[in-house]
């Protein structure tokens, strides 16, 4: 994994000091970088023991997007989302509950993020990353191969399709060249298809370990704030993610009426190159 130096915040505002020493974890609320010394001290004060300090070698794989969003109060990004509306399901700060928030059923963020991790929300989260995450890689395997298949199909037909040139020579050369050009649409098709499917592998990949670094390292309440951006951001990304897993996805090449051929050269028009779609199961 790579690591990021950091020099410890506390030691370089220390007016007295002559040199700051190297950063081993991050605070996430106070946007700050610690030593092994000020880290210790950091922990001991009550109102910052739930901090989410991570390791700084872990800062180039956290999901600091995800986190630096869930902090902010969506109206008032200034300020800090500390309560949570259960009509309205979402977070927001002081301002906002003076504001609007005022009839609400509101509880303090602290209190209703309490044991998120061991809750079902997490669990569900959790288990449909891993199980959409487990089916496009499945599907990316599985195109992948698809490829090359293709490809092998691609050699076959025209092996098979060359020793009967000496016989049909110019509608065979036709036909190769024809085979070409399906080859070359379907394999772009593909090339597509699996980018596409590349892309939300990753996503899910990236989301997967994101959930498992923050359940690793953070409190309960970023715990709760990141599960709703993950959340938000799989609903948007669910029916693209289900069109992709469910649509057909599978095209083979082959020779229609090659039988014919065989005991009908005169029939030798009735080839073509047919595209078979499959669904992957």
């Amino acid at each position: 994994m790579e690591t990021v130096s950091f020099l410890c915040s506390p030691c370089i505002n220390e007016e007295s000091s002559n040199s700051a020493s190297d950063a081993i974890s991050f605070c996430f609320e106070c946007k700050e970088h610690f030593c092994k010394i000020c880290r210790e001290l950091h922990s001991k004060f009550p109102p910052m023991k739930d901090h989410s300090v991570i390791p700084c070698t872990h800062m180039t794989a956290f999901p600091i997007d995800i986190l630096n969003k869930t902090f902010q109060c969506d109206l008032h990004p200034e300020e800090r989302a500390q309560y949570y509306c259960s009509f309205h399901c979402n977070t927001f700060c002081f301002v906002c509950l003076t504001e609007t928030h005022r009839s609400c059923s509101f509880r303090k963020l602290s209190d209703v993020s309490k044991g998120v991790k061991e809750s079902n929300s997490f669990t569900e989260i959790q288990n449909q990353l891993a199980m959409k995450y487990k089916s496009m890689n499945n599907l990316l395997n599985s195109k992948s191969e698809n490829l090359s298949d293709m490809l092998r199909q691609k050699t076959e037909i025209e092996t098979q399709l060359s020793s009967y040139i000496s016989r049909i020579n110019n509608y065979m050369i036709d036909l190769i060249r024809n085979v070409k050009t399906v080859y070359d649409q379907e394999l772009q098709k593909l090339q597509k298809g699996i980018e596409q499917v590349r892309i939300q592998e990753k996503e899910l990949f990236k989301q997967r370990n994101n959930l498992e670094n923050i359940s690793k390292f953070c409190s309960d309440d970023v715990t709760f704030l990141c599960i709703k951006e993950i959340e938000r951001l799989f609903r948007n990304k669910e029916a693209e993610i289900e069109r992709i897993l469910t649509e057909p996805n599978r095209t083979d090449l082959t020779i229609n009426g090659i039988e014919e051929v065989k005991a009908f050269l005169m029939n030798v028009k009735k080839l073509e190159i047919e595209r078979s779609k499959k669904t992957y199961s």
